[in-house]
């Protein structure tokens, strides 16, 4: 069994230069935390399986991420 914690949070900023048009950056944060089990701030996904061609997916260590991020709609 694992316990684990996953924190995901959003801090940006937008800006309406004129109306219709929204330009929006910030951070996002990905952190799971797990404090029995594995590294202190990264798991391992469970899950996974086979695709068509025969290869093997999921398992994969998820680790802390912390992304910048700009976007914008018109």
């Amino acid at each position: 069994m694992n316990t684990v914690f996953l924190f995901l949070g959003k801090l940006g900023w937008e800006w309406e230069p004129r109306e219709g048009v929204v330009v929006e950056t910030g951070l996002k944060l990905f952190l799971p935390f797990s404090p029995v089990s594995g590294p202190l701030f990264a798991y391992y996904e469970r899950g996974g399986g086979l695709t068509p061609g025969g290869r093997i997916y999921g398992g994969e260590q998820l680790a802390r991420a912390l992304t910048a991020y700009l976007q914008g709609s018109f």
